[in-house]
């Protein structure tokens, strides 16, 4: 099994849709067993592929609670936690969305946080601890290098292949407008930040910041 350990806002919809594109199959989500693809065109959007989706390349979790069974190849998304952590905790309560965003970070506290600090800790030693094939997934790469990560990602997979990704970076930004197009749909909430980072730190209190930064320092250089 291949399996994508993407915590929340951390291109976890983007990477499936990616993945997806380069190998034909479904990406299935393991909360409700759809493809990205199939998502958007139940919801009366064209896609630029079609894929098989009755032939499964893999699954993925938001936590390592959700995981099953030992997958044959793991990568883990990794984004900043500074980046993540707050924007997921905001996203998960509709009503926050009658608050500005910038107000709302700016009065959140440690403790708010450390039932995600836990859980994404978790993925992060799950990570660490595999035994077999595996790969981190950064962010901040695949938003601002994205050919080269969307190459390392794809031979890491085994799908690798110069003309699609040719094609797919030709047609780079159809497909994240298509891409859009999911996370637009009612069921999502997401804090937009179009791909750019370093965007929810600087709204953050300065004591927030410092623990969030100090918890994950170890993740930086990887």
């Amino acid at each position: 099994m291949n399996l994508l350990l993407s915590y929340p806002r951390t291109a976890s919809t983007w990477t499936r849709y990616i993945l997806e594109c380069f190998s034909s199959k479904t990406m299935e989500n393991h909360y409700d067993k759809r493809s990205v693809h199939g998502v958007i065109k139940e919801n009366g959007f064209k896609t630029k592929e079609q894929i098989n989706e009755e032939k499964i390349f893999g699954n993925m979790v938001h936590t390592v609670q959700d995981i099953r069974e030992k997958p044959d190849r793991l990568v883990l998304s990794y984004r900043r936690a500074v980046e993540v952590l707050p924007s997921f905790l905001y996203s998960e309560n509709h009503a926050n969305k009658r608050i500005p965003i910038e107000q709302w970070m700016s009065t959140l506290r440690v403790s708010d946080l450390q039932g995600k600090v836990y859980q994404y800790l978790l993925n992060i030693k799950f990570y660490e601890e595999f035994d077999g094939q595996k790969m981190i997934l950064n962010y901040d790469s695949l938003m601002n290098h994205p050919e080269n990560t969307i190459q390392q990602l794809t031979r890491f997979f085994d799908i690798y292949d110069k003309g699609k990704l040719e094609n797919f970076m030709s047609n780079y930004e159809d497909h994240k407008s298509v891409n859009l197009k999911y996370k637009s749909l009612p069921k999502h909430m997401a804090v937009n930040t179009s791909g750019k980072t370093k965007v929810i730190e600087d709204m953050l209190p300065q004591d927030v910041r410092d623990y969030l930064n100090t918890t994950f320092n170890r993740m930086e250089d990887k």
